[in-house]
């Protein structure tokens, strides 16, 4: 049997799409527990993808999480919900792309049945408490943070390379971000935010919160140029979103 997990209700075909790949597939997995992941996300819609987590399997081929900050499953998975569609098999193929679990299909695919997950976490806990889950919990050590810093780092390069940070990597790894940012500021510099005046500059973050991500990235200029004000609007966003 082959699973697709996600948070949309209703799906009952999937259509080839090109992602990260650059191909049109239908993405599948054969055990759908590490694909629970994949439907979380925090209170601004930012998926749960390694801006929070680093996932996997184990040499068992039993799937583990990583949490990349204190608290970072609570944040992305709980009470958030999602469903488990089960998939004909419309042509899978295994080996295709550099996860192992991951199949792919070059054809639409018919949903045959499906499963609701009304909280990820608890599901998720339930299965390591099973052992068909394995959850490594943030550790305040040297050892972790410097596993994490690595990781952040390689993601931070290319936002930083693009010009968009999405705004949950300034939230989550400040330090990191802003360190990036300054090192990386010539390469694909965009001008005409060098001196904005406050107003000029809230106006630039009511059209981030207008536009078709919803805030939910910004350019790397205005953290350059504006650090402290960029961050009162990401943490303002956030505490909003916490309220609803």
């Amino acid at each position: 049997m082959f699973y697709h997990i996600s948070s949309q209700k209703g799906l009952t075909e999937l259509e080839p799409r090109v992602s990260t790949h650059g191909k049109p597939w239908v993405y599948a997995l054969k055990n759908p527990a590490i694909g629970l992941i994949f439907a979380g996300r925090d209170d601004l819609g930012n998926k749960a993808d390694d801006k929070f987590t680093k996932y996997g399997v184990t040499k068992d081929n039993i799937p583990e999480v990583f949490e990349l900050y204190q608290g970072c499953l609570d944040e992305i998975l709980k009470n958030k919900d999602c469903y488990i569609y089960k998939l004909e098999d419309s042509g899978f193929l295994p080996n295709q792309t550099s996860w192992s679990p991951e199949w792919v299909s070059p054809n639409k695919t018919k949903v045959i049945g499906v499963e609701y997950i009304a909280d990820i976490l608890k599901e998720i806990k339930k299965l390591e408490a099973e052992r068909k889950f394995v959850i490594h919990y943030y550790k305040n050590t040297y050892e972790y943070n410097e596993f994490v810093k690595d990781i952040i780092h390689d993601l931070v390069k290319r936002y930083c390379d693009s010009g968009w940070i999405n705004i949950a990597l300034v939230k989550h790894y400040e330090d990191v971000i802003k360190m990036a940012v300054n090192n990386s500021i010539e390469n694909n510099f965009r001008k005409g935010y060098e001196n904005l005046s406050n107003e000029q500059l809230q106006e630039v973050f009511h059209r981030l919160d207008n536009d078709e991500n919803h805030g939910r990235f910004v350019r790397k200029e205005l953290l350059y140029f504006y650090p402290e004000e960029t961050v009162q609007w990401i943490n303002k966003k956030y505490q909003s979103a916490n309220k609803k």
